[in-house]
């Protein structure tokens, strides 16, 4: 990580996978990181599936992602997990938000029913 900050080439954001699959009445959505429970918890409560399911560690494992309120309070997931994954510096405060907001839309375009 030392030599991409001093090289220039350390990168500054990224993409992640994040898939949705239904089956029944079942939404199934797929994080390719280790959420924060509380993050899978908004899903279950926001969607319009009726059986909404969270998963981590979906075709990848980019680090842990934890909510927006972690980040004042400081502590392993937020500050200095990523250096265990090859990554520069934490996530944003707002991924958390963003897997969130991404599920709900996808599981929107499969079930025809908009998010609370």
């Amino acid at each position: 990580v030392e030599q991409r900050v001093a090289d220039g080439t350390v990168e500054r954001s990224g993409e992640v996978p994040v898939q949705a699959l239904r089956i029944g009445g079942a939404c199934i959505t797929a994080w390719p990181c280790e959420p924060f429970c509380e993050l899978g918890l908004e899903v279950k409560e926001r969607s319009g599936a009726p059986f909404p399911v969270t998963l981590g560690y979906s075709n990848d494992l980019v680090g842990y992602v934890p909510t927006r309120a972690e980040y004042p309070l400081g502590g392993y997931e937020p500050v200095v997990a990523q250096r265990h994954f090859g990554r520069p510096s934490p996530f944003a405060p707002e991924a958390g938000e963003l897997l969130v907001d991404q599920s709900l839309e996808l599981t929107s375009e499969l079930f025809g029913v908009a998010a609370a």
